[in-house]
């Protein structure tokens, strides 16, 4: 099986960083869908495109510079900015520095200043979000008792900027704890939360104790935040149907195409190379490939869950029965990621030497029973077979789960998730991972479609408790949806 090469893995990479990070609805990310889509069309596909409309948030310039004795400024390194938090005039806000505590942030003494915020990573207890199968139990890939990871962190964790802004704030600086500096750059979190109107920035630790002291002295801080906001900015999602010509039962395949790196998300590529596999083969069942946009803008772009929820919700007659049956979904985000971790001091970010926990939802068991037989052929690979719980289900599968439609989902969680270096991360990847996950991928979607709908099972249900229901509600909260 030779569906995509190292190389051409490789090139299409070092596109996406000549690119830059794909922001929903920026203009590398309507590069991106429009190369997809070339590419699909070259194949000989007939590409449908669902156009959407939101307002759309772009940083252009931020920075921090205390405010000296002498008037003089000192320039202060900021780690990153705080998506769709607010706006600064060009030459920015000055006010007084104000150490608001831990968050979400006591802001009622920051009126008319600028607040500074702790904001810890916690080390959370894995067992309230992801709950291995039994299979995964049984096997030599086990998952931590505890998982410490900035995207989670800035969910559950960041401060109230609505509070902020109704107290009066002019600017937010959040401080990073618990991680390293080099793993808090140029984090681009959180990415759930609709427009603030309230402008913040990230710093690191240790030029977090300093504005604490400079914060204590009563120094002023000028805060800049430059950015626009594009009301009926355009973005769209695409997708491509492989017939069959004997059933009316589809399986569909989805990622998603915005993204600050590489690796999130990198799916799409995969997809890509997989419909360029099946193109021309005899198949049992439709295949439905859809390439979602939305995915770092859910508040306006996703309907109650991840983007896809908005592609069900406009396509009933794909997959609930109408014109086509959907017996099975299957989600490829986040491909050949290697693991890196912060040592325990949070002084250092390296590389552990293994690839990332493969985080793989199977939510009948005839699915998990075919994916461990697409995984014998398998030379690299540390899967983990989860379902979901406590109605958490992390990644575009959700919608498909929500749906009844029983899911094998891919979706590794490494700490550089979300960051958007220069080199979009692709440094961080394993190119003979990747290309093991995608031909995986390939034999377990043509194990599905020659599986019978009444073998494949429904979705299993999922197991609940209190502690993580509440803690569901946590993140649902914080998530803004």
């Amino acid at each position: 099986m030779k569906i995509t090469t190292h190389q051409e893995l490789i090139g299409w990479h070092r596109y996406l960083e000549a690119l830059g990070p794909r922001l929903t609805g920026s203009e590398a990310h309507q590069r991106f869908i429009e190369f997809l889509a070339a590419e699909l069309t070259a194949l000989g596909c007939e590409v449908q495109r669902d156009r959407y409309y939101f307002t759309r948030w772009e940083a252009q310039k931020w920075g921090l510079a205390l405010q000296n004795a002498n008037r003089s400024e000192t320039a202060i390194t900021t780690s990153f900015y705080y998506p769709y938090s607010g706006c600064t005039p060009a030459e920015g806000i000055l006010g007084e520095l104000v150490d608001c505590g831990k968050s979400p942030g006591n802001f009622q003494q920051a009126a008319g200043k600028i607040a500074l915020v702790e904001v810890a990573v916690p080390a959370l207890p894995t067992m309230l979000f992801i709950h291995p199968t039994k299979a995964a139990q049984a096997s030599t890939t086990q998952l931590p008792k505890t998982l410490r990871n900035p995207t989670l962190g800035s969910f559950l964790g960041g401060p109230d900027l609505q509070a902020a802004k109704k107290a009066g704030v002019k600017g937010v600086i959040c401080m990073w704890s618990k991680i390293s500096s080099a793993n808090a750059e140029d984090q681009y979190l959180p990415f759930t939360t609709n427009y603030q109107e309230c402008p913040a920035l990230w710093i690191d630790h240790s030029t977090g104790q300093q504005l604490k002291q400079a914060a204590a002295q009563g120094q002023q801080i000028r805060f800049t935040l430059e950015a626009t906001l594009t009301e009926q900015s355009p973005t769209e999602s695409l997708y491509v149907v492989l017939p069959s010509q004997t059933s009316n039962e589809s399986i569909l395949i989805n990622t998603h195409t915005d993204g600050p790196n590489a690796p999130e998300e990198n799916g799409a590529l995969g997809l890509l190379a997989l419909v360029r596999w099946f193109k021309n083969q005899s198949l049992e069942r439709n295949l439905i490939f859809i390439f979602a946009t939305g995915h770092f803008q859910l508040p306006q772009l996703g309907k109650h869950g991840q983007a896809t929820s908005t592609w069900l919700a406009e396509h009933p007659a794909l997959w609930n029965g109408q014109q086509f049956r959907a017996v099975a979904g299957v989600t490829l985000e986040h491909l050949g990621c290697s693991e890196w971790h912060d040592n325990r001091a949070f002084t250092s970010y390296q590389p552990t030497t293994q690839p990332e926990i493969e985080l793989t939802y199977t939510t009948s068991p005839m699915l998990e029973q075919l994916y461990y037989t697409a995984l014998l052929q398998r030379t690299k690979q540390r899967v983990l077979t989860i379902l979901p719980i406590n109605n958490i289900y992390f990644g575009e599968g959700e919608p498909f789960y929500k749906a009844n439609i029983p899911t094998i989902s891919l979706i590794p969680a490494p700490n550089y998730l979300c960051a958007t270096p220069s080199n979009a991360a692709i440094d961080k990847l394993d190119f003979d991972l990747m290309q093991q996950q995608i031909e995986t991928f390939a034999r377990v979607i043509g194990l599905i479609d020659q599986t019978s709908s009444s073998r494949l099972g429904v979705a299993e249900p999922q197991p609940f408790s209190l502690v993580g229901s509440l803690f569901r509600r946590m993140v649902g909260a914080n998530q803004g949806h």
